[in-house]
């Protein structure tokens, strides 16, 4: 939720060759996409190669889905033509996790780059609620993904984009599964454009905003009344809609202690306090503030929550 996904310039370039190396059938996608185009004349519109558009930019990948999504789909004819369509390039040249007969599913390959890139792409935890942790476990020889990788753009609507990197969200299986599942993102490509994690507009940090609020003041500290206190989210514009979707609000309510905590600990040592702390240790009062908070540990070593945490305080 804190940040894009995705490197840009030259980092971004030698991610996307390390990607397109992990497929070893890509000569093979190649070819079947050549030949399909020329079955179907329809689809000479993509001038992209596989390569291209598995690689391509976030953007880039919004105007494909918008070409496919605006092909011929008036006429018997055309639909019949289109359900064709889908039913062979997301099969035989972008399938994802089809295991039909004679199919090669891709998505145990994608699996295991996101695990090999979890460093490197700083997946630690959910990107679209920050509230779990995303990361690979080893389970005897293997090593295995406790993390979804949702796609942003849907495969069902667009399976030319199904194995573009720049479509995939390394999520939790509650934002992913359960909330999500196959619902937009946003209600348009404009707003999906500024929504989704992996594109370049992203900015969640500056459009969602945590707060504790409360019914009335106690004095006794917020951890002894936490039923008087709540999370609220504040999201704006159309970050809105996706604080709603994933029902950050209700989600971060359950958890609200980690929050009360720290405002109990903010009360506790003022920046009076801090200073004092600090010069019998020895120590700034920025030493001694991160000792007591923590906010640097939760930011450099992806805790959850974190958001939330540097908001409140």
């Amino acid at each position: 939720m804190t940040g894009k996904i995705y490197p840009e310039g030259t980092e971004w370039d030698k991610l996307a060759r390390d990607y397109l190396a992990e497929f070893g059938d890509l000569t093979v996608m190649e070819r079947c996409w050549s030949q399909y185009k020329h079955l179907h004349p329809v689809l000479e519109r993509f001038n992209q190669t596989v390569a291209e558009i598995m690689t391509s930019s976030f953007a880039e990948m919004v105007a494909i889905s918008q070409q496919f999504r605006n092909l011929p789909n008036t006429s018997e004819a055309e639909k019949m033509e289109l359900r064709t369509i889908k039913r062979y390039l997301k099969r035989k040249v972008f399938n994802y996790d089809c295991r039909a007969k004679g199919c090669t599913p891709h998505q145990g390959v994608i699996s295991k780059f996101f695990q090999k890139k979890m460093e490197e792409l700083n997946v630690h935890t959910c990107f679209y609620c920050d509230m779990a942790y995303i990361n690979p476990f080893v389970d005897g020889a293997d090593t295995k993904s406790q993390f979804d990788l949702d796609h942003a753009i849907a495969k069902g609507n667009c399976p030319i984009t199904a194995l573009s990197l720049h479509n995939f969200v390394p999520s939790c299986p509650v934002c992913n599964q359960r909330l999500k599942h196959k619902k937009p993102l946003a209600a348009n490509d404009a707003d999906l454009m500024s929504v989704a994690p992996c594109s370049e507009q992203f900015d969640a940090d500056k459009n969602i905003y945590f707060k504790v609020v409360q019914a009335k003041a106690y004095s006794g500290g917020f951890m002894k009344h936490q039923e008087n206190y709540a999370v609220k989210v504040v999201a704006s514009g159309k970050y809105d809609t996706y604080a709603k979707l994933f029902h950050l609000e209700e989600r971060y309510e359950f958890h609200k202690g980690e929050a009360l905590r720290l405002l109990d600990l903010k009360r506790k040592y003022p920046t009076s306090n801090l200073k004092k702390i600090a010069n019998m240790l020895h120590k700034t009062t920025e030493e001694v503030r991160e000792d007591i908070f923590g906010l640097g540990f939760s930011k450099e070593h992806h805790r959850c929550f974190d958001k939330m945490k540097r908001d409140i305080l």
